[in-house]
């Protein structure tokens, strides 16, 4: 190829280059040399302590929300301008899928009973019979 021809047009063609198939593949990991599979080990030892971290710390938070478990929690709205607004639920709920916040039992009857526009009660745990709403 001239090198005053464009590399970028039509009429460049592309070098050859020579493939050479590899005799040996790598299968496992043990068929790497000591310093690759130090390497691997040491990244991996790095999540692991990542992910143990998170464990721990969501082990914890559960454990907190036992101690101080509320009576009742509202769990956020499925989005902005939902017609259900947020869901009461009798903490423990099994059916709670988005962030919560803790509700007195005050403050859970209030939302079912006088804030309908913005709170709905779950079908599943029926907080308002547990609050003797009767809805």
């Amino acid at each position: 190829m001239a090198h005053d021809q464009d590399p970028l047009s039509e009429d460049t063609v592309a070098p050859q280059v020579a493939v050479r198939r590899l005799e040996h593949t790598i299968e496992y990991m043990s068929d790497l040399p000591p310093s690759e599979r130090l390497a691997k080990h040491r990244t991996l030892e790095t999540w692991l302590v990542w992910q143990l971290r998170q464990t721990r710390r969501e082990i914890g938070s559960l454990e907190q929300q036992m101690r101080t478990a509320p009576g009742y929690v509202a769990e956020k709205t499925v989005r902005k301008g939902h017609p259900l607004g947020a869901t009461v639920h009798v903490a423990g709920c099994t059916t709670i899928r988005r962030e919560t916040r803790p509700l007195s039992a005050t403050d859970a009857r209030t939302a079912l009973g006088k804030d309908r526009k913005f709170f709905s009660a779950c079908d599943f745990c029926a907080p308002a019979g547990a609050l003797n709403l009767g809805n």
